[in-house]
């Protein structure tokens, strides 16, 4: 899905509102996978996964902000919907 976004971003006669609605999903998929990967990190180190100042720690931190910068996931489902005309 990523590449063919890419792809679609390069040629000028595809953008429009259906790439906007891929872009939307392809950051709710994004955002969600590197939440999974994080929790799993916390739950294989166990206790140590959130002692300040390990990486693991630094990383779930992070990957909260990234799944509200932007748009929170509920606003990225509402506008792919609203671009493809739903």
């Amino acid at each position: 899905m990523m590449e063919e976004v890419a792809w679609k971003m390069t040629q000028p006669q595809l953008q429009g509102g259906e790439l906007i609605a891929q872009i939307c999903m392809l950051k709710n998929l994004a955002t969600r996978t590197m939440q999974l990967c994080a929790d799993n990190a916390v739950q294989t180190l166990g206790g140590m996964g959130y002692m300040r100042g390990t990486r693991v720690e630094r990383i779930y931190r992070e990957v909260k902000v990234q799944m509200i910068g932007g748009g929170a996931e509920e606003i990225m489902k509402d506008l792919a919907s609203r671009q493809m005309g739903y």
